[in-house]
């Protein structure tokens, strides 16, 4: 009985935290896994299990906002794409450019 007590608590969690995870891009949650950490510590959650965004922003408003690319390809080379293709890299490796 008390393994089936365990086990029962584990999934509940299980099943809180997939809701949790589901809901936090629509939320604009940038760090999910530490926005999940911190609503648990803090019991931000209503009677129905799902989370209370609002009071998860306002502990750590910094988690919260449109997540943004690091970084592109190409960025900063500032040279233009060259056009060149494997036939033109053989033609002057035998000296037929």
């Amino acid at each position: 009985r008390k393994q089936l007590e365990e086990f029962s608590g584990r999934l509940e969690d299980a099943e809180r935290r997939a809701t949790f995870l589901e809901d936090a891009p629509a939320a604009q949650c940038k760090n999910p896994k530490a926005a999940w950490l911190l609503a648990k510590a803090g019991d931000h959650f209503d009677r129905q299990g799902r989370p209370d965004w609002a009071s998860i922003k306002a502990e750590a408003p910094e988690l919260f906002g449109v997540v943004t690319a690091k970084s592109n390809a190409g960025t900063g080379t500032e040279k233009a794409p060259t056009s060149r293709n494997m036939n033109d890299f053989i033609r002057k490796a035998a000296g037929r450019s």
